[in-house]
């Protein structure tokens, strides 16, 4: 029986997809996906979860409470991904993305490990005041009282400020009660580094001596009297 040209057709459309697919069975497997961990701290030793990680606009990661992101990449030897690193709100995220580069590892367990910061936007300080010979002596900042010392002269600031940032706390003796105080509105100046710090204000108060004015001297010695 000869075949008719449509069931020669349909033969030789068969013959074409067994060989393309014999084709591809002989193509080499894709490479395993690189897996990559992202590790995140605000400051040394302290982890930062809720990083978000992603790769082309895509979430592949996010942080857990030990500041760590497992994430996979898939590509060819020596391909190199440009990772974004997205930080919570109250902290400054890299200006720049992580460079990493594909790799096929001799070793899977072993896994690149690439350490990233996101330091906090703003720092606390502490200011521990000491004002000897000053008892309830208010401490003013830019004209605000934040603070007042107790019966020993003593107080502690604490300011929520952006790092770089000048500050200046004066120990406030307008009130006529201290005008026997000197020096009067004493002030210290500060400067907030990359980190959270302590500070102090010492400051020693002697009270003003007291002047007593003299009246019309009184003569000495034996006076004349009228004749």
């Amino acid at each position: 029986m000869v075949p008719t040209p449509r069931e020669l057709q349909a033969f030789g459309l068969v013959c074409v997809l067994a060989c393309w697919a014999g084709c591809k069975a002989l193509d080499p497997p894709p490479p395993p996906a690189q897996r990559v961990v992202v590790r995140v701290e605000s400051d040394p030793g302290r982890p930062l979860a809720d990083v978000v990680v992603s790769f082309s606009g895509k979430k592949i990661g996010v942080t857990d409470e030990d500041g760590v992101a497992e994430i996979q990449l898939a590509g060819t030897e020596g391909e190199m991904f440009q990772v974004i690193v997205n930080c919570p709100k109250g902290f400054e995220s890299p200006t720049s993305p992580i460079r990493i580069v594909y790799r096929r590892l001799a070793e899977s367990s072993k896994k690149p490990q690439y350490d990233v910061r996101c330091p906090p936007k703003t720092r606390t300080v502490v200011v521990a005041v000491r004002a000897e010979g000053g008892p309830n002596l208010p401490v003013t900042l830019l004209g605000r009282e934040v603070a007042r010392t107790d019966s020993s002269g003593a107080a502690h600031v604490v300011l929520t400020l952006e790092p770089g940032e000048q500050f200046a706390l004066r120990l406030d003796t307008s009130d006529e009660k201290f005008k026997s105080l000197k020096p009067q509105n004493p002030e210290a100046s500060f400067g907030v580094g990359h980190q959270d710090d302590i500070f102090t204000f010492d400051q020693k108060f002697e009270a003003k001596k007291k002047v007593y004015r003299r009246g019309p001297s009184r003569p000495r010695g034996p006076v004349k009297l009228g004749d």
